[in-house]
This record gives structure tokens, sequence and C-alpha cells, in this order.
């Protein structure tokens, strides 16, 4: 193996690790509705109305659903109070 072929070989394995890197769906995690609950510090009831409402992003499966970690946080930036009290 030349020198030249050693820096390709690392130009294309750099190139590799970039694209599965690059997977951000991979990296998201999900939570179960007791753990969303537990973030969100509600019951049954309302985190179906947010789920049903779109408020609230869901996925189902298996006749479970689950949230991404990512939304539920993104949800509660956009509600906080500026002015608590």
């Amino acid at each position: 193996m030349t020198k030249e072929d050693f820096f390709e070989l690392k130009s294309l394995l750099n190139q590799v690790l970039e694209k599965v890197s690059l997977k951000p769906e991979q990296s998201k995690k999900f939570l179960t509705s007791k753990q969303a609950k537990q973030l969100l510090n509600c019951g049954d009831t309302t985190l179906c109305k947010y789920r049903m409402n779109g408020t609230l992003p869901s996925s189902k499966f298996g006749g479970r659903y689950y949230y991404l970690q990512d939304e539920i946080n993104e949800l509660m930036y956009k509600n906080r109070l500026m002015n608590a009290a």
C-alpha cells in the first residue's frame, strides 16, 4: 500500500463515518407514556389531549404510545413563563 493509497482510504473511511454519524433519528430518545407524564407533570387525560390535538406528536407501536424527548423539551420551552411570580 502506497502513501497515496493510505490517504485515499483514510478519506473514504472519514466519509463513511460522517454518513453513519449523521443519522439523527437513530440518536433520538423515545419515552413511554409514563415517562412523558412524569416529565410534563400531567395525567393520562392531559397527555391524551396533547396527543389528540397535535400539541405533542407520538408514535404508536404494539398498542403503546411513545414520545420524542426532544419534542417534549421543545413543548416545555415554548410554554415557559417569562416572568414567573
